[in-house]
C-alpha cells in the first residue's frame, strides 16, 4: 500500500505544522498558515518589500511505506510571477522561524539568505521558476519504512518590487517530487 504523505507548512517558533497538501498556500507579511487577504505584501515606491518566508516538509502520516522513501525533488511549474515579481527558494537543514526583523509586520519580511535563515543551502536562494518538472531541485532525506517527518525542508519568499501591478497575483503550482519503494 502506498504511503500516506502529506506537505506541510512550518510556521512560529516550536514551529507548529499545518498539512497544507489540498490547500491554497498564500504568501504575506506575517508568519501565519492562512493569512487569507490579511498582511499582504505593499508595492513599494523604491525598492523590494518581502513576504515572510514559507518553510515546507514532507510528513509520512498513518501508512508507512513498505520499505523507504528517497529522491526527493521540489519544482515550480515554471511560470513566471509577473512584472516586478520574484520569488527565491532553495531547500534547508534546520528551521528558522520567519520574521520581519526591524520591519512591521504588514509590511516587509526579512530578506531570505543565509544570513537571516543559516542552514539555506544557497547563500541567497534561487530564481524558484528555475526549478522545473525537467529540472527539478533535488532536497536531501529520506525516511524507512515509518512515520514522521522526512526531508530537509524547502523555504520560499516572494519579492515586490516597485514596478509590480496592483492586485492578486494568478495562483501558482509548486510539487514535490520522490521514489517510494
Amino acid at each position: 500500500m502506498a504511503a500516506s504523505v502529506i506537505i506541510n507548512r512550518l510556521t512560529g517558533a516550536g514551529p507548529t505544522t499545518t498539512d497544507i497538501t489540498s490547500a491554497t498556500n498564500r504568501m504575506s507579511t506575517s508568519d501565519v498558515v492562512a493569512p487569507g487577504t490579511s498582511d499582504p505584501i505593499p508595492i513599494p515606491g523604491a525598492g523590494t518589500n518581502y513576504s515572510y518566508w514559507v518553510t515546507t516538509r514532507l510528513e509520512v502520516i498513518t501508512t508507512a511505506p513498505d520499505n523507504g522513501i528517497n529522491n526527493i525533488k521540489w519544482y515550480s511549474d515554471n511560470t513566471g510571477f509577473g512584472t516586478g515579481l520574484t520569488c527565491m527558494g532553495d531547500p534547508a537543514t534546520a528551521y528558522t522561524q520567519a520574521a520581519g526583523g526591524g520591519h512591521v509586520q504588514g509590511t516587509t519580511g526579512d530578506v531570505l539568505n543565509s544570513t537571516n535563515y543559516p542552514s539555506l543551502t544557497s547563500a541567497s536562494g534561487t530564481d524558484v521558476t528555475t526549478y522545473t518538472s525537467g529540472a527539478p531541485k533535488s532536497v536531501t532525506g529520506s525516511i524507512g519504512a515509518s512515520l514522521g517527518e522526512f526531508g530537509d525542508r524547502f523555504v520560499y519568499q516572494l519579492g515586490v518590487g516597485a514596478t509590480a501591478g496592483v492586485g492578486t497575483m494568478t495562483a501558482r503550482t509548486f510539487t514535490w517530487q520522490f521514489d517510494e519503494t
